[in-house]
């Protein structure tokens, strides 16, 4: 893993990702919910670019494709994502909303 600050990575939400952020974002505009929402998923994806490997916690390494694969969340959703160091490039693949934006 990685010490020391480097160019910014490039952040990748899949198809399905930007789904599912469209859809927590509605829900969280339906529980007046919008801006703390948007401010944590503006945090996220800062940290992403910076400091990806200070973000959640380690899953495993997929060394055949050189990729970190790491978990984290916050109030509003957990995620999946993956760090390809070499590329600088996180792939975010998943992301569940948690249950504060449940009715």
């Amino acid at each position: 893993m990685p010490t020391g600050a480097g160019p910014l990575y490039r952040v990748v939400y899949s198809e399905v990702v930007q789904g599912s952020l469209r859809a927590l974002t509605r829900k969280a505009k339906r529980r007046g919910r919008a801006s703390p929402f948007a401010s944590a998923l503006k945090a996220l994806d800062h940290r992403l670019r910076s400091e990806p490997f200070a973000v959640g916690e380690p899953l495993h390494f997929l060394a055949d494709a050189g990729l970190y694969v790491r978990k984290g969340g916050n109030e509003f959703f957990y995620f999946v994502f993956g760090v390809d160091e070499s590329r600088r490039v996180v792939y975010m693949n998943r992301c569940d909303g948690s249950a504060r934006l449940e009715p």
